[in-house]
Formats: structure tokens, C-alpha cells, sequence
């Protein structure tokens, strides 16, 4: 496991329900829980700096602060319902 997935998953831990709604909004949480159930979270690349998982057709960056300074390539701006799922899924 790299350092920054190491990171990442200490922060993770510390997420719950009511710290993703504080992210985005409930709607973005519900539906990045509903996609999590019709796709998975893949890894694939880590470093010591950064994590990046594949969700669907989205590549979403990690570093080892956590989702709030994640980066998806989807056209969205800030953090979208890609970002929730893949931390969500990492997190399971």
C-alpha cells in the first residue's frame, strides 16, 4: 500500500454519512450511494502522492488529504457525485 493510499484511508475513516452531506449536499451523497450499487471502485495507480481509482468512466485523484481535495475529470466543478462514490468505495 502507498503512503498516500495510507493517508487516504485514515482520512476515510473518519467520514461519515453526515461528513460527506457537509461536502457536497445530500442529494450528491444519495446519489453517489445509488451508483455504488450499480458499479464498483477500481484503483489504479498509486505513488506516495497520489491515489487515482477509476469509477465508471471517471478517473478521480486522490492525495492524502482526502476527498475535499479530490479532482474528477467529469465536466462538473468542485466536488461531484464521482468524487463521493469513489471515496465511499474506497472506504468499504
Amino acid at each position: 500500500m502507498s503512503a498516500a493510499l495510507e493517508q487516504l484511508a485514515a482520512v476515510l475513516a473518519r467520514f461519515d454519512e453526515e461528513a460527506y452531506v457537509a461536502l457536497a449536499n445530500r442529494g450528491l451523497v444519495r446519489r453517489a450511494r445509488k451508483d455504488l450499487e450499480q458499479q464498483r471502485v477500481e484503483v489504479i495507480e498509486q505513488s506516495a502522492a497520489q491515489v487515482v481509482v477509476r469509477f465508471g468512466a471517471q478517473h478521480i485523484r486522490f492525495d492524502g488529504r482526502g476527498p475535499a481535495h479530490a479532482q474528477c475529470d467529469c465536466p462538473a466543478s468542485g466536488i461531484c457525485q464521482h468524487i463521493l462514490a469513489a471515496a465511499m468505495g474506497l472506504q468499504q
